[in-house]
């Protein structure tokens, strides 16, 4: 039975700063934030707050009126607290986090844990350990779970039960899930009130916290949406709404008649739509000319949408309902924080008390309180309070030309403190996905380390990457090995032909499809990067249908061929593996030994196809990652190495 650890949790630093240090090292850099989430309970009267403290998570709750200490929870045995919230005004449920012996990051497999905000009545309320015995009794008071819970709604109707699914455990999460009440106090479930439809299910309330939708993908990598009917407990197809390559249903209107969503069926920018689930009628709400839809912003008991952020270069905000008093008290933080990402991550009942996080290019993350009565903010929780800010690097939104007209993004940060006319390396930093991600206008650790080392950073949204229309995403599909480099390496050139970058000290780096793309890119261009640092990449093409825990998934392979295509030709002809007698870059190979999404082979391969064209490089594992270095001294270990190869390269 898992026990809460009452080791003491040293005092935070609340409403202040660290001393400034004179310079930014690799080691502050890789620092991990402190500050998580921060949650205020439905009264305002609490607020906890997860935090990292000597290497693990945790939670304390904080009086909003006093900001002293009321309680605080910690595990013992390698489990950490992850995500929180408040089921009422004094109970708080945890997603608890694993820690293997074998395995630096951090794992959630599927367990609940429930406390009161003082500590007190700790339970494993889901899990395959929540089994308890009677003092002198076989008898269990409940069975343990051999399953995965998801939380589907926490029901603030409701103050003992929140809604949740529960997916039996499997090798490859492809069985279907069961919706349960379950009791936050003593563990035990309900009957299921339903059945998932398919594997990969979400499962979308109404305000009355009943399950009314389903989204799923089916094996051939296609998006569904499902009504369910609570009478018969079953499932049918949305009629009348076809579905595109993008479906995400936001929240239900007070009538229960009409849901938000994201999507794009009908035009090629995801846009922002209510759908009558019973009719299938749409209404457009806002669809952007340029870009993608990035986030629905919902009042308190998410009745309404009242606006919405895009992304065209710097975060910008679209508001609908100018004299909903929300979106009044919303507009008026986007014009404080002008500029900046601005999230309402918290609320209490009554709308008098907000916690409202603030992030930009140079900050990773203020946590601030708003108090409506009084019109303040104060300051919480500050996540770069160990760097001096002065000495952080501005970003600037870019685009260009590709080679065939196609306007593409990007991202552009030249270093603080460097002489205008002073020309400056460079390194191209590309993103990992590539399909359904992007770099935006944030804070970004390996872009800031570079900076701080006196290079240019330059990152661009090739073709593939999200946010720019459907069109531009299933441009990239197919062209891992060409159009995509060809758009990287463009922007490159057109950062050398408008900046003050020195064209003989150039490198290419990246972590994952960024780490495949910095060898790839390096062999289109040989002449053109002096070195490429490749961190967790697919090297050959091939072994993705193979190896991994993609090919795991019921609808893997359907991915795979919609990104890389079914011509085993054309996966050899875009393998680095097969290509690295082209290189002249210098090669720096970075890995985590227990990666499942990208296996340790690929690195082994690249190293042995380095080898046999008797090309030297640079070796940097570690055991115990897995995709990415995710301890802080593992990836300080990993920023020093890099530093330290950079200056090698490009003197």
């Amino acid at each position: 039975m898992l026990k809460p650890s009452w080791r003491l949790i040293t005092a935070i630093i609340l409403l202040t700063s660290l001393p400034v240090l004179a310079q930014i090292s690799p080691a502050l850099i890789a620092k991990a934030d402190t500050y998580h989430e921060a949650e205020l309970s439905p009264d305002g009267k609490h607020l906890a707050v997860t935090l990292t403290q000597e290497g693990e998570r945790k939670m304390i709750v904080l009086s909003t009126s006093t900001f002293k200490m009321v309680g605080a929870t910690a595990f013992a045995g390698g489990e950490e607290v992850g995500d929180i919230h408040w089921v009422n005004n004094e109970r708080i449920v945890i997603k608890i986090m694993h820690k293997r012996a074998w395995l630096e990051q951090l794992q959630y497999y599927g367990e609940l844990y429930a406390v009161n905000y003082d500590g007190s009545r700790a339970e494993l309320i889901y899990g395959y350990r929540a089994a308890e015995k009677q003092t002198g009794s076989l008898i269990q008071k409940r069975k343990a779970t051999i399953g995965w819970a998801d939380i589907i709604d926490y029901m603030p109707d409701d103050e003992d039960h929140i809604l949740i699914s529960s997916e039996p455990q499997s090798a490859t999460s492809d069985k279907h899930s069961f919706i349960h009440e379950l009791n936050v106090y003593n563990g035990k479930l309900s009957k299921p009130l339903g059945r998932s439809p398919t594997p990969y299910t979400t499962f979308h309330t109404d305000q009355n916290s009943k399950v009314r939708l389903a989204t799923s993908v089916d094996n051939e990598y296609r998006l569904h949406a499902y009504v369910f009917n609570e009478e018969e407990r079953t499932w049918s197809e949305l009629e009348n709404v076809p579905i595109g390559s993008y479906f995400r249903p936001i929240a239900f209107d007070e009538s229960g008649d009409w849901f938000y969503v994201i999507e794009n069926h009908d035009q090629d920018k995801e846009g922002l739509f209510k759908i009558n689930i019973n009719t299938g009628e749409k209404k457009k709400l806002y669809v952007d000319p340029d870009v993608d839809i990035t986030h629905a912003v919902t009042n308190y008991d998410d009745t309404e949408v009242y606006a919405v952020r895009v992304d065209p270069g710097y975060p910008n905000y679209v508001i609908f309902n100018k004299t909903n008093e929300e979106a009044q008290i919303f507009r008026n933080l986007v014009k404080t924080f002008a500029g900046s990402k601005v999230t309402i991550t918290s609320q209490s009942e009554d709308g008098n008390m907000s916690v409202v996080a603030v992030s930009s290019d140079t900050n990773p993350g203020i946590f601030y309180l708003y108090n409506k009565k009084t019109n303040k903010l104060s300051l919480l929780f500050n996540n770069l309070s160990h760097i001096d800010a002065k000495l952080v690097s501005l970003t600037e939104p870019v685009s260009f030309e590709a080679r065939d007209g196609t306007k593409v993004h990007g991202l552009l940060t030249m270093p603080n403190g460097v002489a205008a006319d002073a020309k400056v390396p460079m390194v191209t930093l590309v993103h990992g996905g590539p399909h359904g991600v992007r770099d935006y206008w944030t804070y970004n650790r390996d872009v800031q380390l570079l900076a701080s080392q006196g290079y240019a950073v330059l990152r661009v949204n090739y073709r593939g990457s999200e946010g720019y229309g459907k069109a531009f995403w299933a441009a990239g599909h197919k062209h891992w090995g060409d159009t995509i480099q060809h758009d990287i390496i463009d922007g490159t050139k057109w950062a050398l032909a408008n900046h003050n970058i020195d064209a003989s000290k150039l490198c290419i780096m990246g972590f994952s499809f960024g780490g495949y793309s910095a060898i790839q890119a390096a062999t289109i261009e040989p002449d053109l990067f002096k070195c490429a640092i490749a961190g967790g990449g697919v090297y050959d093409l091939e072994m993705m249908f193979t190896e991994g825990d993609i090919p795991e998934r019921g609808y893997g392979e359907s991915y795979l061929e919609m990104a890389l295509g079914k011509d085993e030709a054309v996966w050899r002809a875009f393998s680095p593996v097969n290509n690295v007698d082209k290189l002249k870059a210098n090669v720096m190979i970075a890995h985590g030994e227990e990666d499942e999404r990208v296996p340790f082979e690929h690195a082994e391969k690249l190293a042995e196809a380095l080898k046999k064209q008797g090309k030297k490089y640079r070796w940097f594992t570690r055991s115990g990652e897995a995709h990415g270095f995710f301890d802080e001294e593992n990836r300080t270990a990993y920023y020093e190495e890099v530093v330290d190869f950079l200056r090698e390269n490009l003197k």
